[in-house]
């Protein structure tokens, strides 16, 4: 090992090193991920776009290579501390760090623990839009589960299982009995699903908060949490209730769209290891 990278881990503090695209998020896996980082770099004296370049490609590849850098951290380690020298306790912290770091690469990426191949998430990739078209069956007296959707009934819909996403917008086009235009008539929640809980998300629309009264579009944006749009989770799903709260004019049937960013989708998986490496 050479002696600048053994003199930057005896420093009391370490250097600071810039990495571009700052962690700002505070969590503990941030944390650890930008420490050893940094440890990284000081050991094999590379600089930090050449670490993440090696370990931000294919699975086995970026599991084998952070194992052989984390071997240099330990060898370096046992080094320092034969020869009578110390690192102000960072080299065990750093070795402790690292070996857990590896071992998470080696729990997410395991195939068996892998919610969806590559394969999935490439064709999910192309899909600009997610589609509620699916209906849900519910245990209500009110509840249909085909349409039409009479006056005092309700609809749930929803869509099939897929990678998670983060919406923009709200589409959504109605298509009432008797060429009615009374949108108002037409009340919509959306839920977030999760473990078999549903969590409403925003607030109760009306059809005419998408829908003018000529049938044109409106779209609504997509509802935040804490100044951020809501992300729906792999495991998780959104189903959208359509309750006619009207007199007249049955809902013959409705679509129900939340297009989404393609390239921000891609390029958020992308910096996790999923899609293809940066070039």
């Amino acid at each position: 090992m050479d002696t600048k990278s053994t003199n930057a881990l005896q420093a009391t503090q370490m250097p600071t090193v810039t990495v571009a695209g700052d962690i700002q998020r505070n969590d503990r896996f941030e944390r650890t991920r930008h420490e050893t980082l940094l440890a990284m770099c000081h050991a094999t004296n590379k600089q930090p776009d050449q670490i993440l370049e090696l370990v931000n490609c294919e699975a086995a590849s970026r599991i084998s290579r952070l194992e052989e850098y984390c071997k240099r951290l330990e060898a370096m380690c046992q080094a320092l501390e034969h020869k009578g020298g110390s690192c102000n306790g960072k080299c065990s912290t750093i070795d402790q760090r690292c070996n857990g770091l590896w071992k998470f690469c080696i729990d997410t990426m395991c195939p068996g623990r892998v919610p969806f191949s590559r394969y999935t998430m490439d064709e999910a990739s192309q899909e600009s839009q997610i589609v509620l078209g699916e209906i849900v069956k519910v245990d209500d007296p009110n509840a249909v589960d085909a349409w039409p959707v009479a006056p005092s009934q309700f609809i749930t819909l929803t869509h099939p299982e897929r990678p998670g996403f983060i919406p923009k917008v709200i589409n959504i086009d109605l298509h009432l009995a008797n060429g009615g235009n009374n949108y108002l008539d037409i009340e919509i929640e959306f839920y977030l699903v999760s473990g078999g809980k549903k969590k409403m998300i925003g607030v109760t629309f009306e059809g005419n908060n998408f829908l003018n009264k000529d049938g044109t579009q409106i779209f609504v944006g997509w509802p935040e949490y804490k100044g951020r749009r809501i992300e729906v989770g792999y495991a998780e799903r959104i189903e959208v209730v359509l309750r006619h709260k009207g007199l007249q004019n049955n809902l013959v049937s409705a679509s129900v769209r939340l297009p989404h960013d393609l390239k921000e989708w891609y390029e958020l998986c992308k910096q996790w290891g999923y899609g293809d490496c940066l070039p």
